[in-house]
């Protein structure tokens, strides 16, 4: 778990420079504090907030800890499958459009569970898991317990 707090590298797939943004926002509120280095990942740009951006994670020069991903829902599959390749071990998916936009997001939904159920990276997504008797539902901080694919839920 030290990877998912505590990661030397970072990388923001998604990055954007709009402040405004989410993208953007994750970017910024790394840049105040965190220590490690931070990896912006976006193929339209050189340079977000003045770091350098790669076009793809597999094109980082270095190993990446954490990516966190920003990205359209039909990209995130794919992503998670560069991630993979990269090396990355935990990722934390922000994107939206899964489950909850009925039909073809859940289907959607299906295809990352089935990438992340193959021998790839620990997942952690802002979801909540569904709730157990005396865990809480996943709210706030619990039993540490290990979160299992089919639990990530958007």
């Amino acid at each position: 778990m030290k990877t998912f707090f505590q990661p030397d590298s970072i990388a923001v797939i998604g990055a954007s420079p709009r402040e405004n943004s989410l993208g953007g926002q994750l970017v910024v509120n790394l840049l105040y504090g965190y220590k490690g280095r931070i990896y912006p990942v976006n193929p339209n740009y050189d340079e977000i907030l003045g770091l350098t951006t790669y076009p793809d994670i597999e094109a980082i020069p270095g190993p990446v800890e954490l990516a966190i991903i920003i990205v359209p829902a039909p990209a995130v599959p794919e992503t998670i499958e560069a991630c993979s390749r990269k090396g990355v071990r935990r990722i934390i998916i922000e994107s939206a459009g899964f489950a909850e936009t009925g039909p073809v997001g859940r289907v959607l939904q299906e295809r990352c569970l089935a990438v992340a159920r193959a021998p790839l990276p620990c997942f952690c997504s802002q979801s909540q898991p569904r709730q157990r008797a005396g865990d809480g539902g996943g709210r706030g901080p619990g039993p540490q317990r290990k979160i299992l694919p089919d639990e990530c839920v958007t």
